[in-house]
């Protein structure tokens, strides 16, 4: 009797745990500080893991549903959800960027479900950039002499031999004020978009006195380069528009990407002598200058290489059996100045960016001294 009542109770206990589709979890499961992976063909539970995330880092999730429902939730302590679906019935894939360093908890409850999860830990892009900078090789170098009383400083860089060369390297690394060096990427992006075709490309003076001699007339898009011509280069970011600009410069990383002063400052009297990359909104380093034109000029982009071709044939300023230089200036009137750009010897290139910051000598800052002593540099 005892033996009969034993199987009639352990009959019921499985017949309990599968009736109408109830078994709790028949899968596979990985979980740790830094991932949490489940695959399964039934899921009708909560789990939950805990991964170590610092701020910036993010969390790469894979959500895939081929049947049922989840409810996921990601939280730090007590803090409101940074993600949350109650009712997720469809395949996804997302990124979360972490704001905050600690421990966040990922919490999935299955309903009916079938398929897997895939919670990891990543570093963000900026970060990867990053922890890939610091595997290249860096150096300070002494450019005091090139520099004389100046006070500035210089980064170059060699991808040939994977090496940075900083001369004042804190510095280096302050975003300002990109001045007339963004018409590198005005001219590129105006290229790209049709706004402009080729060197001989004019805009069309419209007779304004512009306090310039240089400037007050028709100007081809090699003479607006190289005598710096402020609204010409207005004409084609404004002919460019807005949206796309912002969408160009974040897939450059061009600096802190920031636009939202796009009229500008109002540092100069006439408004088309005004923009958001001449003392306004738009900030660089010269770090970034370096890696940005690396980017344009080594092919990590989608500009097309005719275009390229363009602005480099308009970027050449010297010119030698062993050696060309190419680069563009920018002044700002409160003894700030840049010359950054790229040489090219022997098959291989080195790019550059010159920055001058010394109030106490305004008066003999310019981009012209930044270009002798990145000239001075390069030799």
């Amino acid at each position: 009797m005892r033996k009969v009542l034993g199987i009639i109770f352990a009959l019921s206990i499985v017949l309990s745990l599968s009736a109408c589709g109830k078994t709790s979890f028949d899968g596979s499961r990985i979980g740790n500080d830094s991932q949490f992976v489940m695959e399964y063909k039934i899921f009708n539970t909560t789990d939950e893991q805990s991964l170590f995330l610092e701020a910036g880092d993010m969390i790469r999730a894979e959500v895939i549903v081929d049947s049922g429902k989840l409810a996921i939730k990601i939280q730090k302590d007590s803090d409101a959800p940074i993600y949350e679906s109650d009712n997720t019935v469809d395949s996804e894939n997302f990124d979360i960027e972490i704001q905050e360093s600690g421990i966040y908890k990922i919490i999935v409850t299955g309903e009916k479900a079938k398929g897997s999860v895939n919670f990891k830990k990543a570093a963000s892009e900026k970060g990867a950039q990053e922890e890939a900078q610091q595997e290249l090789s860096e150096k300070t170098i002494d450019l005091s002499e090139a520099f004389q009383s100046v006070k500035g400083c210089a980064v170059v860089y060699s991808p040939a031999q994977e090496q940075y060369l900083f001369f004042n390297e804190e510095m280096c690394r302050q975003e300002k004020s990109p001045c007339s060096t963004f018409k590198i990427i005005s001219t590129l992006i105006g290229l790209q978009n049709g706004v402009i075709i080729d060197e001989s490309s004019a805009m069309g003076y419209d007779g304004t006195d512009y306090g310039n001699p240089e400037w007050n007339g028709d100007l081809t898009l090699e003479e607006a380069f190289q005598k710096s011509c402020i609204w010409y280069f207005r004409e084609v970011i404004d002919s460019v528009g807005k949206d796309k600009i912002q969408e160009e410069l974040n897939e450059l990383q061009y600096g802190n990407c920031d636009i939202s002063e796009w009229n500008g400052s109002g540092i100069n009297p006439m408004e088309k002598l005004n923009g958001f990359w001449l003392d306004s909104s738009l900030k660089i380093s010269p770090l970034e200058q370096v890696e940005v034109l690396e980017r344009i000029f080594e092919g990590q982009n989608d500009y097309e290489s005719p275009n390229i071709e363009i602005l480099k044939r308009i970027m050449l300023i010297d010119e030698s059996d062993t050696q060309k230089i190419y680069g563009k200036t920018g002044t700002s009137g409160n003894g700030e100045a840049w010359f950054v750009g790229f040489s090219e010897s022997s098959g291989e290139r080195e790019y550059f960016a010159v920055y001058l910051d010394d109030i106490e000598q305004k008066e003999q800052i310019s981009g012209n001294r930044a270009k002798e002593i990145a000239l001075e540099i390069l030799k």
